[in-house]
């Protein structure tokens, strides 16, 4: 099976109309045991971590909760909103990989931390993978380390490799990324609601660690926070 040839009418029609399908996932559950669905938030950020939102689908699984979409899609109040019926729906867990951590393994590596964090809640009960399909939001796989990596925090260097189809835009246009999304959208934002509570120099609460005209200019006046990613090349303020 090649990844990303999967497609039938009906995904399309939802697509089209603006609405996440399940119909790709139903599709793979009949050939696979367990899909996890897994989307990231946090990689563009310049404070907070990376954080990697993973749903465990199982055959046979349940039809999604209504109104899923695309985080960014949707306000926070509607975001918070679905968390409990996700919860109700599916099982979730949300990895997440420190500033510190993307600095020193750069943002690829810590994605594949971030996930893997998620990915041992499930590894228990999911054995060693056989039956399993990752369901990955993106253009590239993330979720399996790179042939050439070496010298890995210990997370990392035993992880065993995993069956991946990626899927562009798939928060977009499937129900089970969608919700992994808004999970880990809603995790990360409460994280830095969280910091900003500990340092409110630097805005989180309204910008959660992403460049804002008001972050930049905190950090010229006070300097990176042990939160900041120190490897970025930061503009000057406006």
């Amino acid at each position: 099976m090649r990844h990303g040839t999967l497609h039938d009418a009906s995904t399309h029609l939802d697509t089209l109309l603006g609405v996440p399908s399940f119909t790709l996932e139903r599709r793979l559950l009949r050939s696979y045991s367990h899909v996890l669905a897994v989307d990231e938030v946090g990689r563009g950020a310049a404070a907070g971590p990376c954080s990697v939102g993973v749903v465990l689908l199982s055959h046979p699984h349940t039809s999604p909760p209504a109104g899923l979409d695309d985080s960014k899609k949707l306000s926070p109040a509607r975001r918070t909103s679905l968390l409990p019926h996700i919860a109700a729906w599916a099982p979730t867990q949300v990895g997440h990989a420190s500033a510190a951590e993307i600095d020193d393994l750069g943002v690829s590596l810590a994605l594949t931390l971030a996930f893997r964090r998620a990915y041992a809640a499930f590894e228990p009960s999911l054995g060693s993978g056989v039956g399993l399909l990752v369901l990955l939001d993106g253009s590239y796989d993330w979720v399996n380390l790179p042939p050439d990596s070496k010298g890995l925090p210990a997370e990392l260097a035993a992880s065993p490799r995993l069956l991946v189809r990626t899927v562009v835009r798939g928060d977009s246009a499937h129900a089970s990324l969608a919700a992994a999304s808004i999970v880990a959208k809603c995790t990360r934002d409460s994280l830095m609601e969280s910091l900003h509570e500990t340092d409110p120099r630097y805005l989180w609460s309204k910008n959660k660690g992403y460049l804002s005209p008001a972050h930049l200019a905190a950090i010229s006046t006070y300097g990176l926070s042990e939160y900041h990613r120190q490897s970025w090349s930061y503009p000057s303020p406006k």
